[in-house]
């Protein structure tokens, strides 16, 4: 999450733990916008080619509920606001 921090656009991260039910984690990137997390995302493997591998190990053992994870647009209040 540090590495996600210092990429350029990010406004914030959250990382949220349930305490009863199915999804035990869940965690939000906040960007100031689609298209700024598009080009960091992309960034993010240039800058860290460590933690990359280690993605590409982790992400298939990985188990997600249906239609997750996804990208959402904030719809209001605009960002910045």
């Amino acid at each position: 999450m540090p590495a996600l921090g210092k990429l350029n656009g990010c406004v914030a991260l959250r990382k949220l733990v349930s305490v009863t039910g199915w999804a035990k984690h869940g965690v939000v990137y906040e960007f100031t916008s689609l298209d700024v997390r598009n080009i960091a995302m992309k960034e993010m493997g240039s800058l860290y080619p460590d933690m990359t591998e280690w993605t590409e190990r982790f992400i298939p053992h990985l188990t997600h509920a249906y239609g997750s994870p996804h990208i959402g647009v904030r719809l209001w209040p605009p960002a910045g606001h």
